[in-house]
């Protein structure tokens, strides 16, 4: 009986250690002062003028649909597209998540170099044929008078109204899941699934083909199905991959996706194991 109280202390304490873990992704820790980057422009960034199609998109009401590592993402009214607006570190202005990262992880890269990398990745990404990301627009820099003021919905249906000049963006096109669409084409289609595999390869080696890797490795988050071909939508860890690692660079993605066959769809793993369309002359 005199366990009980301190077992019961010690399941709170526990509980409480947790909550940062998931207070973001509860709340999605949303606060529109933390859109203001504090970063220099550069001049390599662009953007471009935007064209009819980014205007027509931003004709519309978009709604926070989750916070990401290095932005909150909004979903469009009509469910095409997606806002993704840069934002800092959590742990810069959440405390129970600064709480969380000081006691329980190990050290973590300073802020501005973690905003830093998230701007340059998709800066990278947009050199990519659009058709093999997603990417409709980028917005890495402060503009002036070149944008609207765009109406968005944060997670509790508060309404705001977001000078899009003043804040750095990408807008891509809304994707399926490369992992859901896998397990439905294992299920109805074998051809289809064929076709996601040697699309998905052709997708690394393109990028690679580029001169660039992605250092954000993990398979499930990263890619998705956009009219019929496999792309990569996470490009927040885009670099500049290193002269003569091509080969080792795809081999790292042929990994992911046989690892993730393996547990899933195991009769198709030895399909993607062969890796015939990822080796390049």
């Amino acid at each position: 009986m005199n366990l009980i109280k301190p077992l019961v202390l010690f399941l709170l304490t526990i509980s409480c250690l947790k909550l940062p873990k998931h207070y973001a992704e509860w709340t999605s820790g949303f606060r529109l002062s933390s859109c203001h980057i504090p970063l220099e422009n550069r001049p390599e960034w662009g953007p471009s003028p935007p064209d009819p199609q980014t205007l027509s998109v931003l004709n519309q009401p978009f709604s926070l649909h989750r916070r990401g590592s290095q932005a909150y993402v909004f979903l469009s009214q009509d469910g095409q597209y997606v806002l993704k607006i840069f934002a800092k570190p959590l742990r810069d202005y959440v405390f129970p998540y600064r709480f969380h990262i000081r006691f329980l992880r190990k050290p973590q890269e300073p802020s501005q170099v973690l905003m830093e990398k998230g701007l340059r990745g998709y800066f990278l990404a947009s050199r990519l044929p659009p058709q093999t990301t997603g990417l409709i627009y980028t917005h890495l820099n402060t503009t002036k008078k070149q944008l609207p003021t765009l109406p968005i919905r944060d997670a509790f249906g508060r309404s705001h109204n977001i000078p899009l000049d003043n804040y750095r963006f990408v807008i891509q096109k809304t994707c399926t899941p490369l992992t859901f669409a896998l397990k439905e084409s294992g299920k109805k289609d074998p051809e289809k699934l064929k076709h996601l595999i040697e699309s998905y390869f052709q997708a690394i080696s393109l990028r690679t083909s580029f001169g660039l890797k992605n250092c954000d490795t993990e398979f499930k988050k990263n890619f998705g199905v956009l009219d019929g071909q496999v792309i990569e939508f996470d490009c927040g860890e885009y670099a500049l991959l290193p002269q003569g690692e091509e080969q080792k660079e795809r081999e790292i993605f042929q990994d992911r996706i046989c690892y993730w066959l393996d547990k899933h769809l195991p009769e198709y793993r030895q399909l993607a194991a062969q890796g015939s369309v990822i080796k390049q002359n």
